[in-house]
């Protein structure tokens, strides 16, 4: 499957005033269902649709949001249709409680604020998952952490008190409940949190980080959910406003495929229609690439970087900030940004590969 060239353009070159919604313009992000014809020996096999989603740029490959689109399937994956939760039995340190302190932890990489978490830094090195020991320490944790549906005023809100994710509020997915709520984690990473707090959990930390398993390593029937897996793990689950590589749609039941044992499996109802995933995104893309930094998504569009030099800088310098065209700037010098790679040598994310100036247009 070969994605779109990440072109934008206006026929009528109609200027762009906004950040979500220009007309006369088109881009390139763009989804739909993929299906096949599987013949073995001469018999054709039952094959399941999928569904493909070409989407806006990541540039910063090696980080992750503390909340990502596979977090939010998997816990549509776990709801019934009566709204019933089925919450995970079981929880490992290593695999559903670590994964979200390193990531809080990596945002500190692209943003000056280090605002992942709320002050409390950093949550994943070895004193920190040392103290973790500590009951008390670990409820004084889940309690920092913004709860599920907390409504907000509006978008664009940080949540009050120093509670964590401290990211912007945006649109909640729920449509029967208020317009706005602060980001939380999902139900299924609160649920593992919640085990971890009151000590249901498998300690199997033996202090060092997990690998990923080689692929030719997963057994075979396992290897097209561990694609699924890597691709929604590296888009974000929130905040939504409209959104980065999709909108709170990909936190609706509805979204996921209407038979339980394929949602499990991270199925798109095929009812959808192509586009269904990325119509109510920003266009062009690179409008909202230039307006919405900060709070918003750091893990995919960086903020503040640290050059190969050591110097600060922000990561969108020269484009955005007090450029009179940002939005057009965007457009025609996005591939030219630099991306935010982890330095093997000092362990540092650094900004690499930016080929554009400073000169503001």
């Amino acid at each position: 499957m070969v994605g779109g060239p990440g072109k934008s353009g206006s026929p009528l070159s109609t200027p762009i005033p906004s950040f979500a919604d220009n007309d006369g313009w088109y881009d390139s992000v763009s989804d739909g269902p993929v299906s096949a014809t599987l013949r073995i020996g001469g018999q054709t096999q039952p094959v399941i649709p999928a569904w493909v989603l070409v989407t806006v740029p990541r540039y910063a490959p090696g980080m992750y949001g503390v909340v990502t689109w596979y977090d939010q399937a998997v816990s549509m994956a776990r709801t019934r249709e009566d709204g019933i939760f089925d919450r995970p039995r079981t929880t490992s340190f290593v695999h559903d409680i670590y994964p979200i302190l390193r990531r809080a932890d990596n945002l500190s990489g692209v943003h000056s604020v280090a605002h992942s978490n709320g002050g409390l830094r950093p949550l994943s090195d070895a004193a920190r998952i040392e103290s973790f020991e500590s009951p008390s320490k670990r409820m004084a944790l889940l309690k920092r952490l913004t709860p599920i549906a907390t409504e907000a005023t509006d978008a664009q809100e940080l949540p009050p008190d120093q509670t964590m994710p401290d990211l912007f509020s945006g649109a909640n997915p729920d449509p029967n409940g208020p317009a706005f709520t602060y980001l939380s984690l999902t139900r299924y990473q609160m649920a593992h949190v919640e085990n971890w707090a009151h000590g249901n959990f498998v300690d199997d930390w033996d202090g060092v980080p997990p690998v990923p398993a080689p692929f030719e390593d997963i057994p075979v029937d396992r290897q097209a959910w561990a694609l699924t897996e890597a691709a929604l793990e590296a888009c974000v689950g929130g905040p939504f406003y409209p959104g980065i590589e999709g909108t709170y749609d990909m936190a609706r039941l509805a979204t996921y495929h209407p038979e339980s044992n394929l949602r499990r499996e991270l199925r798109i109802n095929p009812a959808h229609s192509a586009g269904f995933l990325t119509e109510k995104m920003a266009l062009p893309w690179q409008a909202d690439f230039a307006d919405c930094g900060d709070f918003w998504w750091p893990s995919q569009r960086p903020d503040d970087v640290t050059t190969q030099l050591g110097d600060s800088v922000r990561w969108d310098r020269g484009v955005t900030g007090r450029a009179r065209n940002a939005h057009l700037n965007m457009v025609s010098f996005w591939s030219q940004l630099g991306f935010v790679t982890l330095d093997q040598d000092t362990g540092k994310f650094i900004e690499v590969e930016r080929n554009f100036g400073t000169a503001i247009v």
